[in-house]
């Protein structure tokens, strides 16, 4: 992953928890969860939707 698809990819999940973005499949974890390992700086799994590498979610411009 290149920055300006890390940038991408961040941006994704705050479009996400302020639902400007939705996402096509169901979510594994609750916005509770999220923010817990968030806090204990573990990783978060991103949804399929939005896999820069894979070429989906926001496009870098």
């Amino acid at each position: 992953m290149n920055v300006h698809q890390m940038v991408c990819h961040c941006t994704d999940f705050y479009r996400m928890a302020s639902e400007e973005l939705t996402l096509t499949e169901t979510p594994k974890l609750s916005k509770e969860e999220v923010l817990i390992l968030a806090k204990e700086r573990k990783t978060v799994p991103a949804p399929k939707d939005i896999n820069q590498v894979a070429g989906k979610g926001t496009k870098p411009t």
